[in-house]
């Protein structure tokens, strides 16, 4: 099974505790926490629920510097249907 238990992002540069990401399922948000920071601040992780189902996943997120200017972004993926 290759369905993703978590969404890790990686960045070039150090993150603040006031970033964030969120996961939605064919438009429906899911339930998650903060995210986690890596111990060196350069990536940011949440878990993903629900990624037993198939759709099409859309992961919004906020990169926020030490300073708390930040950089909003988007990215999808898709999880077919079994055999």
């Amino acid at each position: 099974d290759h369905r993703p238990d978590k969404i890790v992002i990686n960045f070039n540069f150090t993150l603040s505790p006031s970033s964030s990401i969120t996961v939605a399922r064919d438009g429906v948000p899911l339930p998650a926490g903060k995210p986690t920071l890596a111990p060196n601040n350069l990536s940011m992780s949440t878990p993903v629920t629900g990624s037993s189902s198939s759709g099409l996943y859309v992961v919004d997120y906020k990169a926020c510097w030490p300073d708390n200017s930040c950089h909003n972004g988007r990215f999808a993926f898709t999880i077919g249907a079994g055999p």
